[in-house]
């Protein structure tokens, strides 16, 4: 993945445009939505990488959370989000805190 420095960095910018303008806002984003997305560009698997490095930087340093549900569905919330998803989706299991 080293070789396509570009691609990588393109993922970044996804992950970080989808936490200013998704999930700073509110909004809980979807994995699969996220992949479907990135699966349509040239290097896929490369912009795939930099997206999950970036988006697990955000989940160590606690400003996201990362949920799974039953059949695999996983969900970012931004922190300041997390009681009220937990409030609307109670089933869901925060793989954050494992």
């Amino acid at each position: 993945m080293f070789g396509f420095p570009k691609s990588e960095s393109k993922g970044y910018k996804i992950a970080d445009e989808c936490f200013e303008h998704g999930l700073k806002k509110g909004a809980f984003v979807k994995l699969s939505r996220m992949l479907g997305y990135i699966e349509l560009m040239s290097l896929s698997k490369a912009v795939e990488y930099g997206f999950y490095k970036r988006i697990n930087e955000l989940i160590k340093s606690g400003e996201i959370m990362s949920y799974c549900f039953q059949g695999g569905e996983q969900v970012f919330v931004h922190k300041d989000y997390e009681a009220k998803f937990q409030e609307l989706l109670p089933n869901a299991t925060n793989d954050t805190k494992k």
